[in-house]
């Protein structure tokens, strides 16, 4: 044994109470670890998988300090259409974040935001309420405030509305601005919770024939009324869609979101739709279907083509199944050729394109806005503006099925335009559609 000298007790003393500490820390992030794994079996009881498909495949590229700060600044450029990649990392930085803290408080700053759309805020509003259940879950409670610009009147009642500040228990707009019966709301969701007591069936056409009153409301107030087949489309397609989601989510009950809002009231009336599901991307649901099903091959054989053409560095396979899942009759649940489904979405966002191009003939608006909608699954974002349109193709069998090549030739067969199919670095776990339609001309009944 060594004899240890006088001067060396302090030395061992600090090393004996560094070696303590570390052991303390060492058990309480195991302790935090468990707590958490607990939290994750506790988040899909309570319904809350957007926040767990978020943490679980984004990555923050937001710089916080999570430990300091007790604000976060949403981006100036806070538009799903314009800015789809940086409003999903803001996203997820935001989560992580607000998970974080140690503040019992939390302010969201809108008031740099320069540009939004509903879409983007509807996902902040959706994540934050989840973000303050686990918080609740984890005995950490957490309150959010905000900060909007005071003359930005019409923000402020799209936040109030269909925002953040909805989707907070007892969160109030401070500004004393009142919505009226000229702004048009619409609000359903699917939940894990919700799906077991009603089912999915009853609920996906509820929500397709009440989104469609809604349609029909917004447009009343310009004098317009939505025509009969317009209504079965948008109902049709609607429907078609959500029933989708019950099938190729990958959960084991549906889990969606649908959102309608047009301020009829301001400068800027657009009317927006958001239609979004938590699961598998378009991508994976193809990927895992089985060898042999008929829509896999179908899908994989256009992206094997593309991937070896003179094109094939632009485009990674998500991109090209992506694509090719948007062709009419390409659906995961079809087995032969004469099987129909797998028209809805681009049925409904070329709809919406129609009522668009209807109202610019009845209303004449001034300036040069247009009609702008996308889809956003996995890391794929498809973009529609109406410069390439579909067609409709005879089949032998004597049906029509809907094509869309996002190309100036309209074949399938030639690369589409990668300034319309995109890659980027977020990823949003699931489906969204983003559509808004500008109407902004004259509100004067016709024939005035």
């Amino acid at each position: 044994m060594k004899l240890i000298e006088k001067n060396n007790e302090t030395v061992l003393k600090a090393r004996l109470k560094k070696h303590l500490l570390n052991a303390k820390q060492r058990r309480h992030r195991k302790q935090k670890r468990k707590n958490l794994g607990q939290l994750k079996g506790l988040e899909l009881v309570k319904g809350m998988p957007l926040l767990d498909d978020f943490l679980e495949r984004n990555q923050s590229c937001e710089k916080h300090d999570p430990y300091n700060s007790l604000a976060i600044k949403t981006p100036k450029n806070f538009n799903i259409f314009e800015n789809p990649c940086s409003v999903l990392s803001f996203l997820a930085g935001f989560i992580d974040f607000a998970l974080k803290s140690k503040s019992r408080k939390i302010v969201v700053n809108h008031s740099k935001t320069k540009k939004y759309s509903l879409g983007s805020e509807v996902l902040l509003g959706l994540l934050a309420g989840e973000v303050k259940r686990v918080r609740n879950l984890a005995s950490r409670p957490l309150e959010f405030s905000g900060l909007v610009k005071s003359n930005n009147v019409e923000h402020q009642l799209l936040l109030a509305e269909v925002g953040i500040i909805s989707e907070l228990d007892n969160a109030v707009l401070a500004t004393g601005v009142e919505p009226n019966a000229r702004i048009h709301v619409y609000k359903k969701d699917c939940t894990i919770n919700e799906s077991v007591s009603s089912t999915g069936d009853d609920l996906k056409n509820i929500t397709a024939s009440e989104f469609v009153t809604h349609i029909k409301s917004a447009l009343y107030d310009h004098d317009l009324k939505l025509s009969d087949d317009a209504a079965e489309s948008i109902k049709g397609c609607l429907g078609e869609i959500l029933d989708n989601v019950n099938e190729h989510s990958g959960k084991t009950s549906p889990v969606w979101s649908v959102r309608g809002y047009i301020n009829n009231n301001g400068k800027n009336r657009d009317l927006e739709l958001v239609v979004m599901n938590m699961g598998y991307s378009i991508a994976e649901t193809f990927e895992r279907l089985p060898e042999g099903n008929l829509s896999k091959g179908i899908v994989s054989k256009y992206a094997s083509h593309h991937l070896r053409g003179r094109n094939g560095g632009l485009f990674n396979k998500e991109q090209l199944y992506t694509v090719a899942a948007l062709q009419g009759r390409i659906s995961s649940k079809n087995k032969k050729n004469k099987d129909t489904r797998g028209q809805g979405t681009i049925t409904l966002i070329e709809t919406f394109e129609k009522i668009y191009r209807d109202y610019q003939r009845l209303r004449e608006p001034k300036g040069s806005d247009c009609a702008t909608m996308n889809l956003i699954s996995g890391n794929v974002v498809v973009k529609f503006d109406g410069t390439y349109m579909s067609k409709i193709l005879k089949n032998v069998d004597g049906g029509e099925r809907v094509t869309i090549s996002f190309n100036k030739t309209e074949s399938l067969t030639d690369s589409p335009d990668p300034n319309y199919v995109c890659r980027m670095r977020s990823y949003f776990p699931g489906l969204m559609i983003n559509i808004k339609i500008p109407l902004r001309g004259s509100i004067t009944p016709i024939g005035e």
